[in-house]
């Protein structure tokens, strides 16, 4: 037997979680991306329906991703120069196990932290991205904590630092490296062992691109990778064969963080700058090497880092200052708008009929997602968040700079 062969059974070898169900939460913002949560749960919750609260080293904007019983997030301590993956007990958020890796501060925004990207999981393992300057990091982990394989994605500019998750799809991680270098690409790797199935090597900008991608479905034809970025716009990836399907390359003016949002017929993604520029396109994809038609634009209201979100005929979006909006889906038109206050990072997610999300000072806020603005709670969470909710099993697990809160959202 070769090496290749040795690591090929060795692979196989690995016990498997079993396949994905509707309770796992894979990913930045859960399945796709979308953050909607079907079902019926606790609208009005207060602390009694906090479970559990783990206190965890370091600090982290990353949100948590959850496996079964099993709960994976990040963090960095910057005086220690030490980072962390964290596998937590969704029964009790007691530490399973904890992975130490070293690494020395550098300059970035003021409001980011060492570990912001959201890794993603599987039945095979867990997979983390962090950057530094010299070097941007992907690497797969089991679910004991055993490594798997890293790939070394080259060096990583950007005055901002780093902030998009990868992704999964059919066995194959994706993740989005547009940077201010020269070395900006998408790549794709296959989840056991880390080999490159393909890369795209991206246009250099000016503006470092936060954005994850997602999955779209066309109703007709295959399915597609969509990246947000200011030099390219809005782009489909063939999954399988890296191949640019179409780009709509002049519909962003600004750095890209919240991630795109798909439906059966429109994509939405939105970009920014500092706290004076927002704008919200939303577009129709055609057929393949076609630029996808704009259907509309929203300024006013858009948010620039949380990523909106759609629920039937209708857009919600969470704005930075705290402006919540209600958007008819086909035209963009208002329904309702309102301030629940604070300033956000993080981005909201649906459950029930309830959207959630963190401010940067810690508030939990829930408005319903209805024909009219209604604030449904208000809870301080004792500590800032730059994060964005996860939901398993009918509880939601709440990421502040260095705790994991769990609430039940079954009670009444």
């Amino acid at each position: 037997m070769n090496r290749r062969q040795a690591l090929a059974a060795a692979l196989l070898s690995i016990p498997l979680l079993s396949s994905a169900s509707t309770a796992d939460w894979t990913r930045f913002r859960g399945p796709n991306g979308d953050g909607v949560v079907e079902g019926k749960f606790a609208d009005k919750i207060s602390e009694g329906n906090f479970v559990w609260t783990a206190e965890l080293p370091g600090k982290s904007h990353a949100s948590p991703v959850i496996w079964k019983d099993r709960i994976y997030t990040t963090s960095a301590d910057a005086d220690e120069g030490k980072r962390y993956v964290l596998c937590l007990s969704a029964k009790d958020g007691k530490t399973i196990w904890k992975k130490e890796y070293d690494f020395s501060k550098y300059k970035q925004h003021a409001d980011n932290s060492f570990s912001s990207a959201t890794p993603a999981v599987d039945g095979l393992g867990v997979y983390i991205a962090w950057s530094r300057p010299e070097k941007y990091e992907l690497f797969a982990l089991d679910h004991e904590g055993k490594e798997l394989w890293s790939q070394d994605l080259g060096p990583y500019k950007s005055i901002q630092g780093s902030g998009t998750s990868p992704i999964l799809l059919d066995g194959t991680v994706i993740i989005a490296n547009d940077q201010e270098g020269p070395k900006s690409s998408l790549m794709a790797f296959e989840h056991k062992s880390g080999a490159m199935q393909w890369k795209i090597d991206r246009k250099s900008g000016d503006k470092t691109s936060m954005s994850t991608p997602v999955v779209y479905k066309p109703k007709d034809g295959p399915q597609q990778v969509i990246f947000t970025c200011k030099a390219a716009g809005l782009s489909s990836i063939d999954p399988k064969s890296g191949q640019i399907l179409w780009e709509s390359p002049k519909v962003f003016d600004a750095r890209t963080v919240g991630s795109p949002v798909v439906t059966d017929d429109l994509i939405l993604g939105a970009c920014g700058e500092g706290a004076a520029h927002r704008l919200l396109v939303a577009v129709r994809p055609g057929n393949p090497g076609e630029e996808p038609a704009l259907v509309y634009k929203v300024e006013r209201i858009a948010p620039y880092v949380p990523t909106p979100l759609v629920k039937g005929d209708r857009v919600y979006l969470w704005g930075d200052a705290g402006q919540v909006s209600c958007l008819k889906l086909a035209t963009g038109e208002e329904v309702w708008s309102d301030k629940v206050g604070g300033l956000y990072y993080g981005s909201p997610v649906l459950v029930g009929d309830v959207l959630w999300c963190m401010s940067r000072k810690g508030d939990l806020i829930g408005v319903r997602a209805g024909e009219k603005f209604e604030e449904v709670a208000k809870i301080n969470l004792g500590e800032p968040s730059h994060a964005t909710p996860a939901v398993s099993d009918g509880k939601m697990y709440l990421r502040t700079l260095s705790k994991l809160i769990c609430v039940d959202m079954s009670r009444k």
